[in-house]
This record gives C-alpha cells, sequence and structure tokens, in this order.
C-alpha cells in the first residue's frame, strides 16, 4: 500500500513539474513571437504541448503557429517598415484579437506592397476569423487616413466611443500620430472631459 502511494505522489510530482515546464515553454513562445522568431515560437509550442497534451489552448496556438511559419518563418528585422507591425499583428492573431491583428497587417501590407508574405498573414487570419471585416474601404486611402476620417465622421455625428476607438487604433499603429491625439482630445471635449482633452492636445 505504502508503495501505491508513493507511485501516485510520483505520478502527481512529474505531473506538476511537466506543465510548469510546458507553462514556462507557453511564456516563452511568446517571447519569440514578440521578437519575431516565429519558428522558434512554434517549437516552443510543439514542446509544451508535448509536456501537457490536455491543454487545449497550446494545441490551438500551436495549428496557428503551423499556418503562420508556413508563410513566414521569421519576421522582417525591427527597423525594417513592416517588421514590428508584423510581430504585432501575428501576436493579435494568437491572442484572438482579429481586429487588431488585420490592423497591424494591413498598414504593414501598405507599407511594404512587394512583400507577398504579408497578404498571405492578412488572408490566414480573415480565414480564422471568416466574420472579421477590417477592410481597406478606399484603395486610395492608407489605412492611417481612413481611420482618421472615420473618428471625424464619427465625432460630426455624435458616436464618441467609436470615434475614441478609431483614434486609437490609429494610435497602435502610429503612437504619436498628432491628427489622431488631437481628434481623441477632440471626442473628449465633446464628451465634457475637457481636463482629459487638454491632456491629448498637448
Amino acid at each position: 500500500r505504502n508503495q501505491v502511494m508513493s507511485d501516485e505522489q510520483a505520478v502527481q510530482s512529474v505531473s506538476a513539474a511537466s506543465r510548469q515546464k510546458s507553462q514556462a515553454l507557453f511564456q516563452q513562445a511568446f517571447d519569440f513571437v514578440r521578437q519575431g522568431n516565429f519558428k522558434q515560437a512554434h517549437d516552443a509550442f510543439m514542446d509544451a504541448e508535448r509536456l501537457n497534451s490536455s491543454d487545449k489552448m497550446i494545441s490551438e496556438l500551436r495549428l496557428k503557429m503551423d499556418s503562420v511559419i508556413a508563410i513566414l518563418p521569421t519576421a522582417p528585422a525591427a527597423e525594417s517598415p513592416t517588421g514590428d507591425l508584423i510581430r504585432k499583428g501575428v501576436l493579435q492573431f494568437l491572442q484572438n484579437e482579429p481586429s487588431k491583428s488585420l490592423n497591424f497587417l494591413l498598414y504593414a501590407e501598405q507599407k511594404d506592397a512587394a512583400d507577398k508574405t504579408i497578404p498571405a498573414l492578412v488572408d490566414l487570419v480573415k480565414r480564422a476569423f471568416p466574420n472579421e471585416t477590417s477592410e481597406i474601404l478606399d484603395a486610395r486611402l492608407n489605412l492611417i487616413d481612413q481611420k482618421l476620417q472615420r473618428a471625424l465622421e464619427k465625432i460630426y455625428s455624435g458616436e464618441y466611443l467609436v470615434a475614441a476607438k478609431e483614434c486609437q487604433e490609429v494610435l497602435d499603429l502610429e503612437p504619436d500620430n498628432a491628427l489622431a491625439l488631437t481628434r481623441l482630445g477632440s471626442v473628449y471635449y465633446a464628451m465634457g472631459q475637457v481636463k482629459q482633452a487638454r491632456a491629448y492636445w498637448k
């Protein structure tokens, strides 16, 4: 009987150690994605899945990374016009944020129309989330200009939360965009939050 108890404790100990190692690999995989090392992220998810095969989230993430690395094993350098945008797009895809993912990827596509991997990533996100409709509505305008125009229209129609969302999406792509900051200030001013508005107008 003592042997059975110690065997069960050993199994529980190994199981706990495997889960802990799996969790560490899971975190490491996300770090690899942030660095643009998609193949290494995929391998870390695979190792985590082997250690904890009952965790469906790890399996789903590994499947998503299968699709990503078939298109792009490594992101362009962070200093390139699209490198950071692609990293953020893939990260948002993994975190089930298709709208944010498409914003980053569509903007990257506009910055480097010659890179054929970016439209493939856009298609991947759209296939994984078929109800997502983040489209570029007017091919003559870039994504930033369209979002700023939509924000202005929503301010005029009194839809302040939608306007704020559009401005925030621009700031996600271009954190120092002066027009987005100004319009976000206008949204807060229109909602009677003058102090907040002034902070954005500075």
